[in-house]
């Protein structure tokens, strides 16, 4: 006899006959808010255009080197570049830095994704301060089976040329009640915010802690082989942090990496130029179940001289259900860090049309390759 579907029951059995998984509705709005942090200012805010419930949204800013932000300014003081971004309200989002006096104006991009009531088990926000090499925050219990923690950007105090490895830093579970935020030095003093998601029961098949390092001073790539190998189709990189192993980031050619899920059982990540640094990568590689992915698309793109930005066309998606996540860049440069070249902002433009884009037009001596992860939910 034929069973019919209970709840999220996933399949129906005909005999010995498994019939597809039923889609479930899993967003209720995506949204891409622009805004500006002004020059000369500690904090901005952007308005959410529809109010969101703030216990089942979640703000995402991909792997930007600063936070997904994009400036004209080629200042290299992190107290200045690097931001942070947290809820106001349903209807207010606020970026925050260290810097005031003399800080370049960042245009900031977010995207904001409320999923609906059934899919998320709780959310939990909140910020790390480190003033060594890492430091910890308690969070209520969750089951690490179905959670993840998403990187919401950071400020650092540094007023030093070219130290953004004092900013940078990666967050990871010490527990199921503590997390931790790490970076590569202990000089002067980085806020990291995050949002802990824990999904509900029935929502996600696997969750594996990315945490890989290009330790070898004469390789351009690492890898981490996950436990279980993973549907691509159903399996989003989760942004998690990044840190180098010294303060001082003038190479970018060695120190910037991007990520890629490579295979079922792989992730990468790349630079451009082998070298001594050991830049570190953290996050997840969160699969969902069946029936909660329409489609997943990712790629490269290098933005090539005399452009700021890249056009990418992409296989239709509906926009309102869709989050398209910066996953780094490598870049040729040899010489420094300069935030209007690395500092990277990805955007969603048209069904079919994706755009990457830098603060000003690049050279030929520092065109990065930009990678990034098109996420479409049912």
């Amino acid at each position: 006899m034929r069973t019919g579907y209970i709840g999220r029951m996933t399949a129906a059995i005909w005999g010995a006959e498994t019939l597809p998984s039923p889609a479930l509705d899993m967003i209720s709005s995506i949204q891409q808010i622009d805004f500006t942090l002004p020059g000369d200012d500690f904090d901005g805010t952007g308005t959410i255009p529809i109010e969101v419930d703030t216990t089942r949204s979640v703000i995402f800013c991909g792997y930007g080197m600063f936070g997904s932000t994009t400036t004209t300014n080629s200042s290299p003081d992190p107290d200045d570049n690097m931001a942070r971004y947290q809820f106001n309200s349903g209807t207010e989002v606020e970026a925050q830095r260290d810097a005031g006096n003399g800080g370049p104006q960042l245009k900031i991009h977010l995207t904001i994704v409320e999923f609906n009531a059934d899919v998320i088990g709780k959310i939990q926000t909140g910020s790390i301060t480190v003033t060594g090499g890492s430091a910890t925050a308690t969070i209520s219990e969750v089951d690490l089976s179905r959670s993840v923690i998403v990187y919401n950007g950071n400020e650092c105090s540094s007023t030093t040329d070219e130290t953004f490895g004092r900013g940078w830093g990666k967050f990871r579970f010490n527990s199921s009640t503590e997390i931790r935020l790490n970076r590569g030095v202990t000089t002067d003093q980085t806020i990291g915010n995050f949002t802990v998601i824990e999904f509900a029961v029935g929502i996600i098949d696997t969750v594996e802690e990315l945490d890989i390092t290009i330790s070898d001073s004469g390789a351009l790539t690492a890898t981490q082989t996950l436990t279980t190998p993973v549907d691509v189709s159903r399996t989003m990189i989760v942004p998690g942090g990044y840190q180098l192993s010294t303060g001082l980031a003038n190479e970018p050619d060695e120190q910037l990496t991007r990520v890629d899920l490579t295979d079922t059982d792989t992730v990468t990540i790349t630079r451009a130029l082998i070298g001594t640094d050991d830049p570190q990568l953290g996050g997840y590689a969160l699969q969902f179940k069946e029936g909660t992915i329409k489609n997943i698309q990712r790629g490269t793109a290098k933005i090539t001289s005399g452009n700021s930005s890249i056009n990418v066309t992409v296989t239709e998606v509906v926009i309102g259900k869709s989050l398209l996540n910066c996953m780094l860049m490598s870049n040729v440069d040899s010489s420094t860090i300069d935030p209007e070249r690395t500092s990277t902002i990805a955007k969603i433009t048209t069904t079919t049309n994706i755009n990457l884009g830098v603060g000003t037009a690049v050279s030929s001596a520092n065109e990065p390759t930009v990678g990034w992860e098109l996420i479409e939910w049912n």
